[in-house]
């Protein structure tokens, strides 16, 4: 799964929807850190771990490169993996 959302483009797609998006700029971290918690919770009850780490990560290091506070960027990044990994 992970290998097909590399191939078929839906990394770059969603990273370049991010960059694109200027809502999402204004949103609190809280805020996005709930939607990328939803999100995660969401593939992973159709996709495993793995996968759902593979598709995330590039997603979230798209979406990190467009917050300011780099204490932000790794609580986001560290909290949605956890999430990942500790998902059944």
């Amino acid at each position: 799964m992970a290998v097909g959302a590399k191939e078929s483009g839906l990394n770059n797609w969603v990273k370049e929807f991010l960059e694109n998006n200027e809502t999402l700029k204004t949103l609190p971290g809280p805020a996005i850190l709930m939607i990328v918690l939803l999100f995660i919770a969401t593939l992973t009850s159709v996709a495993s771990n793995t996968a759902t780490a593979a598709i995330v990560t590039p997603v979230l290091l798209g979406l990190v490169s467009l917050l300011s506070s780099s204490i932000q960027n790794c609580m986001i990044i560290n909290i949605a993996l956890l999430s990942v990994i500790n998902s059944f």
